[in-house]
């Protein structure tokens, strides 16, 4: 869309705001109004006085202002809870071999990963970055982790074998296209994988997996021992980590977005977890049209051209957010709210709302949380 016709929908579409935020009540406002923190630790096991604060992310664009409200998010929890005496850390897994290149090969579609094509490392010291803001700013242990470190796992090679083992009620349920489970693992010397392992073939017992490179043919995975080589689409590794996580002798909480809220977590993880995951849900960013802020859609050129136009890529890339200066302790002000006044975190916020946050707005609370009107549940 070029500059004239931008300028036209502002003349003829623009957007109205009161700097009114109302916070509905609905959903887990009706039960939080505040000690959220405190709620997360009676979910924990007394048992367990050591805790981490887990997030998940695939490294392949600078970090948008979703994924810094998630990584904000992560260190104000952790924060809370090290206030409350636990010992805290914030986990950071990058997802460096989530996909960075697709083929089609044969009829059958390859890829390979964000490290072998070179995206990881190019987004990498800003995710270190942050990390070291945060941590700075929150004061709590963080800890980088990338998938082989969370492979080597020794719980790991017994999660594995046990999804191989029960694959045919687990692929109908996370691939219900094939039926299969997306399990892989790259031929070494070109890095392809079979995207949806249509050909492997599986040990009964799950200690092995025949693996198939168009190039250089069959290949196998001892899954006892070469756990670190393997690959996972999103909804099974989700699966692989919550499997793992109900292993592990500490507590865990993990930090989501919530457009995996609902589905995603009840019909594709929950259903097969005999031990409880908590996990504290980033509020969803949404565009004009209330679609999530998405990295993949920042990397397609003309997806978010309307924001690049009226100098408000700042939103999109962590990288212009730092060149252009904006002070992100109004986004971590902002998030502190969201824990502490908790009825703020179960809602969506605007990509306009932040905006006129760094844009230095002041927002008035709605009606329901005026003086004399606050809202009780039902």
């Amino acid at each position: 869309m070029d500059a004239e016709k931008l300028s036209t929908y502002d003349k003829v579409i623009p957007i109205a705001y009161d700097l009114a935020s109302h916070h509905a009540l609905g959903g887990g406002s009706y039960v939080f109004k505040r000690d959220y923190a405190l709620y997360l630790k009676s979910l924990l096991s007394p048992q367990f006085k050591r805790v981490e604060v887990n997030i998940i992310i695939q490294p392949n664009s600078s970090p948008h202002i979703g994924t810094l409200s998630s990584l904000g998010l992560a260190f104000v929890v952790a924060r809370r809870l090290q206030d409350l005496g636990l010992d805290v850390i914030v986990r950071c897994d990058l997802w460096d071999q989530a996909r960075g290149a697709q083929y089609e090969i044969n009829g059958a579609k390859y890829q390979q990963s964000l490290r072998d094509t070179g995206g990881f490392q190019r987004y990498l010291p800003n995710y270190t970055h942050i990390l070291q803001v945060l941590a700075a700013q929150y004061a709590v242990k963080h800890h980088l982790r990338l998938e082989e470190e969370f492979l080597q796992q020794p719980e790991v090679a017994g999660v594995v074998r046990d999804i191989i083992i029960n694959r045919s009620t687990l692929g109908k349920c996370l691939m219900p296209a094939t039926g299969l489970l997306a399990l892989r693992a790259p031929y070494p010397a070109c890095g392809l994988v079979d995207k949806y392992g249509i050909k492997n073939i599986y040990a009964e017992d799950g200690s092995s997996v025949s693996f198939w490179c168009p190039h250089h043919g069959p290949f196998s995975c001892d899954t006892r021992t070469e756990t670190h080589r393997l690959q996972f689409n999103c909804q099974l590794f989700n699966l692989v980590m919550g499997m793992f996580y109900e292993r592990v002798d500490y507590g865990w909480i993990e930090i989501c977005g919530s457009d995996y809220a609902g589905f995603w977590q009840e019909q594709l993880l929950w259903r097969f977890l005999s031990k409880p995951t908590i996990i504290v849900y980033t509020p969803l960013i949404s565009d004009w049209s209330g679609a999530k802020v998405s990295e993949a859609l920042y990397l397609q050129s003309t997806a978010y051209d309307y924001l690049r136009k009226v100098g408000l890529e700042c939103l999109l890339s962590y990288e212009v957010l730092r060149q252009e200066k904006r002070d992100l302790n109004v986004l971590w002000q902002e998030i502190e709210k969201w824990v502490d006044e908790p009825y703020r975190i179960f809602r969506g916020y605007s990509l306009h709302y932040l905006h006129l946050l760094f844009e230095g707005h002041h927002m008035d609370l709605g009606i329901i949380h005026e003086s004399g009107q606050k809202g009780e549940s039902a």
